[in-house]
This record gives structure tokens, C-alpha cells and sequence, in this order.
């Protein structure tokens, strides 16, 4: 696993923690057909909370770092590379 792949899953195991704390039974809210990371309603939040905000707020969570340190945002630098790998890893994790 590549570095940019084991830190976007580390920040994603992040997340998964914070979301099964509020809502244990969140895997079952996801559409896999229209699941897509970068879109506000189809994210992980979004399908769990209605919308990404919604979701960053029942977590208690800030725009910014720590929804990027939880992996559900990236890095602006990240943006442009990582989109297809973080709706892989993201995938992946749902299905465990």
C-alpha cells in the first residue's frame, strides 16, 4: 500500500470510529450505486446525516482539519491525485 493509501485509511478508520460512536448501524444508510466522496449528498455523511454539514456537525466536527484528519475531506493539495483512491479506500472500509 502506497503512503498516500495507508494515511487516507488511517484517516478514514478515523472517521469510521467517530460515525459508529453516533450512529452504530450508519453502514446500513449507504448506497453504494451513488456513493462518491466529493459529492456533499452522496459522501459518507451525506448519505448517513442528508448532507455532509449535517453529518460534520452530529460528529461534533470542524470543516477543515478535522474532517480531514477524521478522512472525510482531503487535503487541497491532495485533491487532483487522491479523489479515486479515496472513494476506493472508502469503498472498501464500508464493505468490511
Amino acid at each position: 500500500m502506497s503512503d498516500i493509501a495507508t494515511n487516507l485509511t488511517e484517516r478514514a478508520l478515523r472517521g469510521i470510529r467517530a460515525l459508529t460512536a453516533v450512529k452504530p448501524d450508519w453502514r446500513t444508510k449507504i448506497k453504494e450505486e451513488s456513493f462518491d466522496m466529493q459529492l456533499s449528498e452522496r459522501c459518507v455523511l451525506g448519505q448517513v446525516f442528508g448532507h455532509f454539514d449535517k453529518g460534520m456537525q452530529a460528529l461534533n466536527l470542524q470543516h477543515g482539519e478535522d474532517g480531514i484528519t477524521h478522512g472525510f475531506q482531503l487535503r487541497p493539495a491532495e485533491l487532483a491525485s487522491s479523489i479515486p483512491e479515496w472513494n476506493r479506500i472508502w469503498r472498501s472500509l464500508i464493505r468490511e
